[in-house]
């Protein structure tokens, strides 16, 4: 019998989604003809119901993802029309820092089940990118390596462990009306030389640096591991997404947009 991917143990495993599959849902165009979400993949785009999963998890362990911070990011990241939960919230938190583009929103103890919850979901997400080899129309995605802290992470998962001392997790809110409604996987980036893991649900980006990497100038602006602050402003100012929504859009007008 396999082994569960988290928990290790001998198991029926489930398919697990790369990104949790309610999230396609929110990609949904339901006044197209084929309303299934646009998906871009090596510079092509294409309409499709079809989603990045793998047999990965055994039942207990991807309930334990759902209720450890899926469910509660689904509802507070943007729903289009139906709000946007947190960016409700991260407008009206106090600002206690500024960049040229981004507003640095303090976080309080009021705010402890939103950092916990965000934290968990991500580094779900970010766990999984690494623990394992993904795969999309008969090819390997590339993936992300958080090396020797991979095994801390799963730890922490299985609620067996703290969050890894020696991992930064950065989630920036869109103030962008209407927040958009992009869904990016896992990948990896490089910023002022420095290593970082990137990806994106409707309205968050969430960042990722382990070891030595994370910059001096972002050190106590931290969602994980200390629940401090969070970034609130537009996503024209973040390279990466802008990056990867030009390559989406392009792709689309390209002429390669197939259906399924």
């Amino acid at each position: 019998m396999p082994l569960c991917g988290l928990c290790r143990s001998e198991a029926d495993l489930v398919e697990s989604h790369l990104i949790p599959r309610a999230f396609y849902k929110l990609a949904r165009t339901p006044e197209r003809t084929n309303p299934n979400p646009v998906v871009v993949y090596k510079g092509k785009a294409k309409t499709t119901s079809k989603q990045v999963k793998e047999h990965f998890l055994c039942s207990v362990c991807e309930d334990r993802f759902n209720k450890g911070g899926e469910n509660f990011t689904l509802k507070w990241c943007s729903r289009g029309s139906s709000g946007f939960k947190l960016g409700e919230v991260a407008e009206e938190l106090p600002t206690i820092g500024e960049t040229d583009h981004l507003q640095i929103k303090g976080l309080g103890a009021n705010e402890a089940e939103l950092a916990g919850k965000l934290g968990y979901f991500a580094a779900s997400v970010f766990w999984r990118a690494s623990a394992r080899s993904w795969h999309y129309q008969g090819r390997t995605i590339l993936p992300i390596s958080l090396g020797p802290y991979e095994n801390e992470f799963r730890e922490y998962l299985l609620g067996k462990s703290a969050y890894p001392e020696h991992a930064e997790l950065f989630i920036h809110v869109s103030s962008d009306q209407p927040a958009g409604n992009w869904t990016f996987s896992p990948s990896k980036s490089i910023q002022s030389g420095k290593t970082r893991h990137k990806f994106c649900v409707p309205g968050i980006i969430f960042t990722l640096y382990v070891g030595k990497a994370v910059p001096k100038e972002s050190v106590g602006f931290s969602l994980a591991p200390a629940a401090m602050a969070l970034a609130y402003g537009s996503f024209a100012a973040d390279d990466w997404y802008v990056v990867r929504s030009r390559e989406a859009i392009e792709a689309e007008k390209g002429g390669s947009l197939g259906r399924d």
